[in-house]
């Protein structure tokens, strides 16, 4: 069973009342936006935005579609290119095989599987980046309302 504070700190739409940022809904808009800061040495990917954090706010009338679209990549493009040409010839390779039902030893499965690996585990890491942020937010937030309840 949830308390109501647990169940109000899980709320992703709590502070849609204090944002700084307000889409008024339109018939066919969408909202895009980059939630990674830009590392200032490579140009590339840089650590998570905690600015990004957003909140599905309720909807008084009528009806909210939403489609999330993640795209995940390494610290260096370079890695990114050379992943998805292996993933690409693995694929190929792995439907050409398919067909002709032979196997030949092919080295770019084990580079594609240990490129495959890093990034894995690259996003591991900053998926623990952020659960640390949100955790942040949600100490705070317990924290607020229980000196609300103490007023």
């Amino acid at each position: 069973v949830w308390r109501k504070d647990v169940k109000r700190a899980c709320n992703v739409g709590r502070n849609c009342q204090q944002s700084n940022l307000r889409v008024k809904p339109e018939k066919g808009k969408a909202i895009l936006w980059y939630s990674h800061e830009i590392n200032d040495d490579t140009g590339w990917l840089g650590g998570s935005d905690p600015y990004s954090v957003h909140g599905g706010c309720d909807v008084k009338k009528g009806g909210k579609w939403i489609a999330n679209n993640w795209i995940s990549v390494s610290e260096n493009r370079n890695d990114d290119i050379e992943f998805w040409v292996k993933y690409l010839h693995k694929s190929v390779h792995n439907a050409d095989r398919k067909q002709t039902e032979s196997s030949s030893g092919d080295e770019s499965g084990a580079l594609f599987d240990e490129i495959s690996n890093a990034v894995e585990s690259e996003n591991t890491r900053k998926e623990e980046d952020d659960n640390t942020v949100f955790d942040t937010l949600e100490l705070s937030d317990m924290e607020n309302i229980k000196n609300r309840e103490e007023l």
